[in-house]
């Protein structure tokens, strides 16, 4: 079993604004347990905490799910999974989805928020090759996105997680090669059918979601897998090798190359 890493340094703990958090939890709390005795709006039965690496898919989970649950308790920008636990109050929703990939370091603490609850938490966890997450780049920002020392943090805690059996793991490069089984898979983690096709999310972007993590709104396609190649990110992959040691044994052991010869033009 594998024993939970620390969480980084500078990874903060969310915090929520306004009300003193002791006055306003045990307010929620109150509202909630009210809601799961039908006594008090619609308690919330299921709540889909998409988390994991940064640039590998989770905004476009979100927006898939957003898109097929168009009913459900959504936000168009992210939201902390535990914050929501602790201090969103009971609506007109038995289903909730958010979206930070930082909650991946407070699954356990989301978890025992629920705990109490009658609703189910349950865990979509993205990876991607690493390659891929430490050469992408975010619009509108200079640089890379994702240092090696944010990749490798992530990279244990999901290690971590991913032996929790309410947690989904889904990579990225599964998305892209076969939506359909990705699809499958969401529908069985979130417990009921979409409404709407989950791939129908580039004709249909909810109003006020943010985009901009996406690079565009555009259909399902490979082009992106391996862009890590391309000449100007090589300078890149070299400082990655000299910093990461690891990537190499990481690579075959999540399956993303069958050996280490894949390096040998970097070296």
């Amino acid at each position: 079993m594998i024993v939970k890493p620390p969480v980084p340094e500078d990874i903060r703990r969310p915090r929520t604004p306004g009300f003193p958090d002791r006055i306003r939890q045990r307010c929620v709390r109150l509202a909630h347990a009210l809601a799961d005795r039908g006594l008090y709006g619609t308690s919330v039965t299921k709540s889909v905490i998409i988390c994991g690496f940064p640039r590998s898919g989770t905004t476009l989970l979100h927006l898939m799910l957003q898109t097929g649950y168009p009913t459900s308790r959504r936000f168009p920008r992210e939201r902390p999974g535990l914050v929501l636990a602790k201090h969103e109050w009971p609506a007109r929703h038995s289903l909730l989805i958010s979206k930070r990939p930082n909650d991946v370091f407070w699954i356990d603490e989301i978890r025992d928020a629920y705990r109490a609850r009658a609703t189910r938490p349950r865990f979509i966890v993205t990876t991607r090759d690493p390659r891929a997450i430490l050469t992408s780049k975010h619009k509108g920002r200079s640089g890379y996105y994702v240092s090696v020392d944010r990749w490798r943090g992530t990279f244990s805690h999901i290690r971590y997680a991913r032996e929790a059996s309410d947690v989904t793991v889904l990579d990225y490069g599964e998305l892209v090669r076969d939506p359909k089984d990705v699809e499958q898979r969401l529908v069985e983690a979130v417990g009921e059918p979409p409404t709407a096709p989950l791939d129908s999310f580039s004709t249909a972007v909810p109003e006020g979601f943010n985009t901009a993590a996406l690079n565009g709104v555009r259909p399902i396609d490979t082009a992106s897998l391996d862009k890590w190649r391309e000449p100007q990110h090589a300078e890149r992959i070299r400082q990655i090798l000299v910093e990461a040691p690891e990537l190499m044994s990481v690579l075959v052991e999540e399956g993303y190359e069958p050996d280490g010869r894949w390096a040998d033009g970097y070296r």
